[in-house]
């Protein structure tokens, strides 16, 4: 329950928006967290971990009695800076329609602004988590280690199972120990996941398996696309997302030929931070002149990269 309103000026409002004011339903959460700030622009630390896993194997860091104290070595690191943008969402309404529906007409809108700005949100955030200066990409027709694009997986060249190895095998190595297998969790589109449940590796693995009665009748744990919710090892996030960016488009869905490798427990390096000064705030106002009812739903934010070792996403996953 939000209880919402500007001091004085406007109508203070009851409005229920469930779903939209819970961050846990969004997909991309498994790789990102938040962090709230007093300020709309503020420094970030963004540490480099081959500092603290560094070993010399030349005796250089031994300290002998009677001898001066090893020199010391700084930790690498770099100062970033987030920058907040505030962005808002506006619906209006007459105000006789808002006082004679027999509906909770004001709710509905709420809600449905509610979800333009979290997509708002989920949008930047791909433009982020996909962009090659932000993370490394691996491409599995040009990787030896997969040797070509997932779709042409089979049982007994399992390039599905080669390309989240590689993943993870990266992962595990450039954040030096400090992501432990169980933490990494898998995010892609639902092109993505169909596909890759479409494969003939995926298709003869379940095919044997005791599990291929319960997909069949009613798909159990596999009941996206028929994928498990871990495969090979690595929790799966499907997005069920999608959004417009023309006035009139068909929807295109996030991350929809591509997947991301990140750490999916906060207490992990986590890939990427959602650094907000206002979160999903409700306001009403009456325009008694003109007898309208605004609703704005305000959001303050920024996303960064704060541990881009620790992600990987994999591109150009299908030959076709």
């Amino acid at each position: 329950m939000l209880t919402l309103g500007p001091a004085g000026a406007g109508t203070q409002m009851d409005l229920q928006i469930a779903y939209a004011k819970n961050p846990a339903r969004y997909s991309h959460l498994r790789c990102l967290q938040r962090i709230p700030s007093a300020k709309i622009r503020g420094p970030y630390l963004e540490m480099d971990p081959n500092s603290a896993a560094r070993v010399l194997n030349n005796g250089a860091q031994n300290w002998a009695d009677n001898s001066l104290r090893p020199p010391h070595r700084n930790a690498p690191h770099r100062i970033r800076e987030f920058n907040t943008e505030r962005d808002s969402k506006t619906a209006q309404l007459g105000l006789l329609a808002t006082e004679q529906a027999q509906f909770a007409l004001e709710r509905m809108h709420a809600a449905d602004k509610a979800t333009e700005a979290m997509n708002n949100k989920l949008a930047q955030f791909e433009r982020i988590a996909t962009d090659p200066a932000v993370l490394t990409a691996v491409r599995p027709a040009s990787d030896s280690d997969i040797g070509g694009a997932l779709d042409t997986g089979t049982s007994a060249n399992k390039r599905v199972k080669k390309a989240f190895n590689k993943m993870v095998r990266e992962i595990i190595r450039e954040g030096r120990g400090a992501v432990a297998l169980n933490q990494i969790g898998c995010w892609m589109g639902p092109t993505t996941a169909s596909k890759i449940a479409e494969t003939a590796e995926v298709s003869d693995f379940l095919a044997g398996s005791p599990a291929a009665r319960d997909l069949i009748m009613h798909g159990g744990e596999y009941n996206t696309f028929g994928l498990p919710a871990n495969l090979y090892g690595v929790d799966i996030t499907v997005a069920n997302e999608s959004f417009v960016t023309s006035k009139e488009a068909e929807d295109e869905p996030i991350n929809s030929d591509d997947l991301n490798a990140a750490p999916a427990n906060p207490a992990s390096p986590v890939t990427f931070t959602e650094f907000y000064h206002e979160d999903m705030t409700v306001e009403t106002f009456d325009d008694r002149e003109n007898r309208v009812r605004r609703l704005h739903v305000t959001n303050n934010y920024d996303h960064k990269g704060t541990s881009p070792r620790t992600g990987r996403i994999l591109r150009d996953v299908f030959g076709t």
